[in-house]
C-alpha cells in the first residue's frame, strides 16, 4: 500500500483544462474528465458523485480556489475507484497533494487557499448542523 501511495503522490497532473463547465486532466496515464457543478450551499466545499462524471464545488470560492477543489475531487474520485482507496484517508491525502501541486503552478499560496476553504466549510456547516 505504501508503495502505491508513494507512486500516486509522485505522479504529476498534466494538461489541466477548464472548459464549458468541465475539468479535464491527465493523471496516472489516464485522461480524466468531470462536469463541474457549482452548488450554492455545498456542505463539504467539494464532493464527487460515484455514479456520474461530476464534481460539486461551493460557489463561495473564487475561480482559482474552485478549480483547485475540482482537481482535488477529480483525483480523489479516480484513485478511490481505480485503486479502492478510502476516500476519507488515502485518496483524500493523494488528492490534497495534487491540489497543492495545482495551486503551486498557479502561484497561489496553499495557506490562503486553506483559510478560504475553511471559512466556507464552517459557514456551510453552521447552516447544515
Amino acid at each position: 500500500m505504501k508503495e502505491l501511495i508513494g507512486r500516486l503522490e509522485d505522479e504529476p497532473i498534466k494538461k489541466v483544462k477548464f472548459t464549458r463547465g468541465t475539468v479535464s486532466l491527465e493523471y496516472d496515464g489516464k485522461k480524466l474528465k468531470n462536469r463541474i457543478v457549482i452548488e450554492e450551499h455545498e456542505t463539504f466545499v467539494g464532493r464527487w458523485d460515484i455514479d456520474i462524471n461530476a464534481v460539486y464545488v461551493d460557489n463561495d470560492l473564487d475561480e482559482l480556489d474552485m478549480q483547485a477543489v475540482a482537481v482535488h475531487e477529480t483525483i480523489e474520485k479516480y484513485v478511490s475507484q481505480k485503486y479502492d482507496l478510502d476516500p476519507y484517508k488515502e485518496a483524500h491525502y493523494i488528492a490534497t497533494v495534487k491540489e497543492r501541486e495545482f495551486l503551486k503552478r498557479h502561484r497561489k499560496d496553499w495557506k490562503s487557499h486553506q483559510i478560504k476553504v475553511g471559512k466556507v466549510w464552517r459557514k456551510e456547516a453552521k447552516r447544515t448542523y
